[in-house]
């Protein structure tokens, strides 16, 4: 998040990875036998949706708000999908949706502006 300029919404993100891992683990508590086709239709969903969001960026002229478009972009698409589609999302807020992106590029599935140099 450093590189994409986005340092100060890493606590936000954080916060919102650390509650959506305890959502996600109560989930799949109670719902164990259809947990995992939850939780890859989750993961598929915000991660079709985040490498939208950075391929809609690719070309944004400044690299120092490229990362601050991407992050805008994902936050407005993962309040749409909690508001608009929340059958596809199984019925999980925003913030559930933006710690799953938070997840996923940590596990550099997607990066949030300029990708991580390999060599670091």
């Amino acid at each position: 998040m450093r590189n994409a300029y986005l340092g100060s919404q890493f606590e936000p993100l954080r916060m919102r990875m650390d509650a959506a891992d305890q959502r996600l683990m109560e989930r799949a508590y109670l719902e164990a036998d259809n947990f995992d086709a939850i939780a890859n239709q989750l993961v598929s969903t915000v991660l079709v949706e985040c490498k939208d969001a950075e391929a809609m960026a690719f070309d944004h002229p400044d690299e120092k708000t490229r990362g601050l478009a991407i992050y805008k972009q994902i936050l407005q698409r993962m309040d749409n999908l909690a508001r608009d589609e929340p059958e596809r999302v199984f019925r999980e807020p925003k913030d559930t949706l933006m710690g799953i992106a938070g997840m996923l590029s940590g596990e550099c599935k997607f990066a949030w502006g300029a990708p991580l140099d390999k060599d670091t």
